[in-house]
């Protein structure tokens, strides 16, 4: 666990001022006038489900090959209208760790990187479930939070898997790695030189 969050970190902070790539695979753009938050689900996720009001959007994926009533991984993209929440992204994301904390029968959580990213607040956590009380499953989830100036974003990609003793899960190091090179291209931006939009790819 010790190597994985030393991993993380590296990959994190070497992206935190450079979300471009040079890869060919052009971006996803979510919100689409003003300010805006580049991502992009995996090459053939599908869209389970959509939730889109005047102050909250929330847009989940999964895997084509999965179930959405059994799924086993998911991402979620959330944004919310900036004058909804007052805290900073450690803040915000210490809301997941509590609900966690009442969920879970035990958890063990790390933030990972807290800083700025294109000139936004940003923060992300990897956060671990031993076993869901309500599933009977155990849960990993490495969540971004970018605090902008019209929107509060919240990137979620949850990996379920079997119950396991507290740091013993069997997920590989490197594909906690792989999660965290996505998140590390998705970025807010928006038409200012404060805050440039550049191509972004996701594989």
């Amino acid at each position: 666990m010790f190597r994985t969050l030393i991993l993380l970190s590296f990959l994190l902070i070497g992206c935190a001022t450079s979300p471009g790539s040079n890869e060919p695979k052009e971006s996803t753009v979510i919100i689409e006038t003003g300010e805006r938050l580049i991502a992009q689900p995996p090459e053939g996720w599908q869209q389970v489900s959509l939730v889109n009001n005047m102050t909250l959007r929330v847009s989940d994926f999964i895997p084509a090959s999965e179930d959405p009533a059994i799924w086993t991984t998911k991402i979620s993209y959330e944004s919310h209208r900036a004058d909804q929440i007052e805290i900073d992204p450690l803040d915000l994301l210490a809301i997941d760790t509590q609900s966690a904390e009442k969920n879970c029968f035990a958890t063990q959580q790390f933030n990972i990187y807290a800083g700025y990213e294109n000139n936004y607040e940003s923060a992300v956590q990897l956060l671990l479930c031993n076993e869901n009380r309500n599933r009977q499953m155990g849960e990993i989830a490495l969540i971004k939070a970018i605090r902008g100036n019209e929107h509060y974003y919240v990137i979620r990609l949850i990996r379920r898997i079997p119950p396991f003793s507290p740091g013993e899960h069997q997920l590989e190091d490197e594909e906690i790695a792989s999660w965290a090179r996505y998140m590390s291209r998705i970025y807010v931006c928006d038409d200012s030189e404060q805050h440039p939009c550049r191509s972004a790819t996701f594989r």
